[in-house]
């Protein structure tokens, strides 16, 4: 077996930080060959913090997001024949902490394989059902396909947030659904859960925690108790680069995280 991972990569300030290393450890247990993308202008000394991990970095600026870095590492992939043979591809990205505990790979046995998948679109109300595209597993089935090939070549520069999410984070899995299996490692009876309840997700199983977590919430107890050390300091380490929120916005906050966690009922392959 041949699997491939492309990491899309994004730093304000154009660093490599250590919850970044940590991601790319765990991945290269399972993955083959690495190739990593960054939308920033990363120094020599930075990319070579990586160096023994990846096999392929592209780091400058190209100004496409996440989607654009995956198809990047895609176009990598093709021209060093990578994929001829390959039996999983993997887009993830640097959005997440983790993994907090071990990726059950042996459950990804859709063609499209994500860890959730939100329920609803864009619209209010509206169901579009879309595996988020933070972790995006595809089999060798999907790789070798002209609708997948077409879809991720025809990703490019979009001003728009939202007209990103609708083209390409919910066009994915519209588009490709067409044709192939999908689902999600873990579900919720809401939408979205990976932001509004983190810990009870965590408390089911789930492998991480969505950086922008620790910016809305309070955390960081939970957290100290339920990762290795490795991790925790990371974690710490990413998060003290960030504005220091009002505290009783976090107070307000924390205690909407608390009654949110009774709504939802958590469920996982």
């Amino acid at each position: 077996m041949s699997n491939v991972c492309i990491f899309a990569h994004f730093d304000k300030d154009n660093i490599i930080d250590d919850y970044v290393i940590y991601y790319l450890k765990a991945l290269k247990n399972h993955f083959d060959k690495i190739i990593f993308v960054s939308d920033s202008n990363l120094s020599e000394i930075e990319k070579s913090k990586i160096t023994n991990i990846v096999d392929f970095v592209q780091a400058y600026h190209h100004g496409e997001y996440d989607w654009g870095s995956y198809k990047f590492g895609y176009i990598i992939a093709k021209e060093n024949n990578l994929l001829n043979n390959a039996d999983e591809l993997l887009f993830c990205n640097d959005s997440v902490y983790g993994p907090i505990s071990k990726i059950d790979y042996s459950k990804m046995n859709a063609d499209i394989n994500g860890f959730y998948a939100n329920q609803y679109g864009l619209e209010k109300g509206i169901e579009e059902p879309h595996l988020q595209s933070w972790f995006l597993l595809v089999k060798k089935n999907v790789i070798q396909s002209k609708l997948f090939d077409e879809f991720i070549l025809s990703i490019t520069h979009l001003e728009d947030k939202l007209e990103i999410i609708k083209r390409y984070e919910i066009g994915f899995t519209k588009d490709l659904s067409k044709e192939f299996t999908y689902q999600a490692i873990f579900s919720a009876n809401k939408t979205d859960a990976v932001t509004n309840a983190p810990i009870l997700m965590i408390e089911n199983g789930f492998p991480f925690l969505k950086t922008r977590i620790l910016r809305k919430y309070i955390v960081d107890k939970f957290i100290k108790q339920n990762l290795d050390e490795a991790l925790y300091k990371a974690i710490i380490k990413h998060s003290s680069r960030f504005k220091k929120p009002n505290i009783f916005k976090l107070i307000y906050n924390t205690l909407k995280l608390q009654s949110k966690r009774k709504r939802y009922i958590i469920k996982s392959l």
